[in-house]
């Protein structure tokens, strides 16, 4: 038996005979209902083909009003569309964590990588032009990453440093990275203080940055 948060639901590549939601919304913040595709992947966990023949998907229910509903919405429903998370205004964000997936690429072909994404895909059919109209502005960023430190050229390559690649795999956009990185060479290591922990004190650093996300 697993007993898994929400996100974990979500996300946990293991097939299971049953899963039981015991709640029909995000705790937290949040606090939205799941969507139709959301739950449909949770409960799709169970009785996953090539593990299992059958599988039992169970979401609780307090009264059998809330019981009709949650299986008209939930099991009888359509998943909506799939739609790309990444917008044109994050462009820069959207290439960054491209780059971070491969080892090394040619300038010229970051567009070609960008088009075989969901979200270039995407881009492409709303507009056939959209790859050139992009390539001016992929040039522009891989000056930037160079400069910044965030890429180098090995040949005929680009590839990310190390410092590119965790910020390619953070969840800071483009921009926010850059920033935190400026400040970040502004410190004087050599006389900073070192953040101490005692006992079962939180530490808590002597600054703190304020980072746009």
């Amino acid at each position: 038996m697993l007993a898994a948060t929400t996100t974990l639901a979500a996300g946990i590549n293991s097939p299971a005979s049953t899963v039981i939601l015991a709640e029909n919304e995000f705790v937290g913040e949040d606090g939205r209902p799941f969507t139709i595709a959301e739950y449909k992947n949770m409960a799709g966990r169970a009785g996953r083909l090539g593990y299992n023949e059958i599988g039992k998907a169970i979401i609780l229910a307090d009264t059998p009003v809330e019981r009709a509903q949650l299986f008209q919405k939930y099991v009888l429903g359509r998943p909506e569309d799939v739609t790309s998370s990444f917008q044109q205004r994050n462009l820069p964000t959207w290439i960054l964590r491209l780059l971070s997936q491969v080892r090394g690429v040619r300038a010229e072909e970051i567009p070609g990588l960008l088009a075989n994404t969901f979200g270039g895909y995407s881009a492409s059919l709303a507009n056939p032009h959209w790859i050139r109209q992009v390539e001016s502005d992929v040039a522009a960023l891989v000056g930037r990453l160079l400069q910044a430190g965030l890429a180098e050229r090995e040949g005929d390559l680009i590839r990310l440093t190390l410092l590119g690649r965790a910020c390619g795999s953070s969840s800071l956009a483009f921009e926010s990275s850059l920033r935190l990185i400026e400040l970040m060479r502004q410190l004087d290591i050599v006389h900073t203080d070192p953040v101490r922990c005692s006992g079962s004190s939180r530490c808590l650093p002597r600054w703190t940055l304020s980072i746009r996300p």
